[in-house]
Parts: C-alpha cells; sequence; structure tokens
C-alpha cells in the first residue's frame, strides 16, 4: 500500500481535546486489528501488513497517536506523557465502540497499546507485542549506554538532536530498520515531512526520556496501577454500574486518599456529604454534579469540583456518556438521601443541550 492510498483512508476524531488521526478500513462488524506504531513514526509503517489483513476479512484501525503522522501536533510537553498516550488510545476504543480487539503493538505502542489494555481488558482478544516493552524492569544495560538513550535524558542536547538535526524522525528510522538497503531516500522521506516543524521534532524527545536509566525513576506500578479501571462498586447507594479503584491511601505522610471512579452512562449516585473537603477532577467523559439548593450543573473532562466539609451534593454519569474522576478526599461519608431514577431523568432533560 503506497502513501496516498494510506492517507485516502483515514478519518479524524476529536480525543481528548485533540484531533487524532486514524486509518479504518474492513466490515464494521469484523474482528477490529489494531496496530499502534512507535516513536517517531506513524500509521505509515504498517501499511504493508494492512492488505493482507483485509484480504482475511478484519477490520484494521491504526491510529497515529497525538503529536505523530497526520494528528494534531500539539506543542506541549505534558501532552506527550505516556499517560496521556495511553489516555488517548482508551478513548479511541471508547469513541469506536470497539470490542473482542487483536492487539498489535510495536515500539512505544506496546506501553501504550499495553496501558489502554488494562484499562479495557474486557475489550481486548489477543494481543501480538514486537520491539517493545512494559517497563516491568528498569535500568536495562541498554538503556544505560551514552548513546542514545541518556544523551535523549539530556536537557539541552536531547531537544537540539531531535529538533533541529532531525535525528529521530529521519536518521533514527533508518538505523531502526532490518533491511537498510531497502529503505529508500524517498520512504525516509515520508516520515520527516509528517513533522517537518523544529518544535513538532522536538517533542518526539519527551517519550524517550520516560524510559527509566535507573531505579529510581521506574513508574511502570504507579501508572499501571493508575490505568486500571478497579473492582466494581456494590450497588448500594447508586443505580447503573461504578468501578473504583484506590490509587493512594492515606498514611503517615500522606493525610488524604486519591480514589479513580467510573461512572458508566446513566449511572446515578446517592446524595452526601464529607466530614472533611473534597476535590473531584474529571479526567475524562461528561456527568452531572448538583449541591443541595442549587441547580445541576454539566460536568466534562478538566473541570476541578471543591465540595467543602458538610456540602450535600451528587455527582454521577451523564445520561449517554461516562464519566470517570479522581476524588482527593480525607475523613468520612455520609449518605443523606437517595436520588431516584426520576430525579436523574429529570436533570437529564435539563441538561440535555448543555
Amino acid at each position: 500500500m503506497n502513501k496516498q492510498d494510506f492517507v485516502a483512508s483515514t478519518r479524524s476524531i476529536e480525543i481528548n481535546g485533540w484531533r487524532m488521526s486514524y486509518f479504518d478500513k474492513g466490515p464494521v462488524d469484523a474482528t477490529p486489528v489494531l496496530l499502534l506504531h512507535g516513536n517517531p513514526s506513524w500509521g505509515f509503517i504498517w501499511r504493508d501488513c494492512i492488505p493482507p489483513l483485509l484480504s482475511a476479512g478484519l477490520r484494521v484501525i491504526v491510529p497515529d497517536q497525538i503529536g505523530f503522522g497526520l494528528s494534531e501536533h500539539p506543542h506541549s510537553a505534558a501532552a506527550h506523557s505516556l499517560e496521556n498516550h495511553a489516555a488517548n488510545l482508551v478513548a479511541l476504543i471508547d469513541k469506536l465502540g470497539l470490542k473482542n480487539i487483536f492487539f498489535v503493538c510495536q515500539d512505544w505502542g506496546g506501553p501504550t497499546g499495553l496501558g489502554a489494555l488494562l484499562a479495557r481488558d474486557q475489550c481486548s482478544s489477543a494481543i501480538a507485542v514486537m520491539s517493545t516493552w512494559a517497563w516491568r524492569n528498569p535500568s536495562a544495560r541498554f538503556h544505560n549506554q551514552i548513546l542514545p538513550w541518556r544523551t535523549m535524558h539530556a536537557p539541552l542536547i536531547g531537544p537540539y538532536i531531535m529538533g533541529r538535526k532531525k535525528a529521530f524522525p529521519g536518521r533514527g528510522m533508518y538505523l531502526s530498520v532490518v533491511d537498510r538497503k531497502k529503505f529508500l531516500s524517498e520512504t525516509m522521506q515520508h516520515y520527516e515531512k509528517v513533522i517537518p516543524d523544529t518544535d513538532d521534532r522536538r517533542l518526539t524527545w519527551q517519550w524517550p526520556r520516560s524510559i527509566p536509566i535507573n531505579e529510581s525513576t521506574d513508574i511502570s506500578g504507579n501508572f499501571f496501577q493508575y490505568l486500571e479501571e478497579g473492582v466494581k462498586a456494590p450497588n448500594t447507594n447508586y443505580i447503573g454500574e461504578a468501578w473504583l479503584n484506590s490509587v493512594l491511601r492515606s498514611d503517615e505522610n500522606t493525610p488524604f486518599n486519591i480514589t479513580k471512579a467510573t461512572f458508566k452512562a446513566n449511572s446515578t449516585l446517592n446524595w452526601h456529604k464529607h466530614t472533611d473537603q473534597q476535590v473531584l477532577i474529571i479526567v475524562s467523559g461528561k456527568g452531572y454534579y448538583q449541591e443541595k439548593g442549587k441547580q445541576p450543573i454539566l460536568i466534562k473532562q478538566g473541570d476541578i469540583l471543591k465540595c467543602t466539609a458538610n456540602l450535600e451534593h451528587w455527582h454521577a454519569s451523564s445520561k449517554d456518556e461516562d464519566v470517570t474522576y479522581l476524588a482527593i478526599y480525607k475523613g468520612q461519608t455520609e449518605w443523606t438521601e437517595v436520588l431516584s431514577q426520576e430525579d436523574y431523568d429529570e436533570v437529564s432533560k435539563l441538561l440535555v443541550n448543555d
């Protein structure tokens, strides 16, 4: 498959506020094969694998990670963290409604794909990994070498080499292929031209910097724990489906808890209050929030809600979309009043156009 045919079958979708480009071809009801590229490549790297998969009757989906290929190139280092790349992939899976996914992960598509798989393991059927890792073992001897990994961690040299000298998009791709004689200069240009701007190329530096070069920088345990959806909460104070993941428990050094909560669409939560302040950070999706005596409001990704002590309130998913938030709190929760399905439906009607 040439570049023109590949690009002709790409689409765009908004993912967590960014425009993501993705290739999508094959029967909609067929098993989806999700091909995940690494750094600094893009979906085009899978061009020779796509035709055989389509011929086998499969649906082939090849996203360009945010910042790469034909997707939007945000000039923000935070947008290129492993956490955000994995969250973007989870959002794509949810928006396309993918089930029984065959994950195929290469290079940086590995930690990204494995992170998304942990969050949506019920949507997967198989996984194939190649030239990748999941960060269980920090500080491999290979990653301690001066070139390239420690150079990438350098605060001035790294951005210069990646941005000004095109080290990753051009020469890096050439050095990574098995048969360099077949890697024509024309092919190399396909990788360089999709990230022509110096600042765009510099951001390819962010992913390699996440590779732990010693045990103190190994983030795998906490990161993958955060991605997990957790356990299904018993239906005692809500209607619907809710999942809870205790990310951080309070101790003598940390006087607060952090819980990641995911409420599936059309789920309610009863009225309640806390003996101390609570902060809610909306991570993804949309939901409803209401304080006693006030009108309900629509909440969405990026919103931060501060609930003072003993403030009676409720919050839950919207009628047609899941919501995930981080709850930062200490003290106890007191359940005060049942929120009926009828009351929830009235709020949904009120906020339907917001």
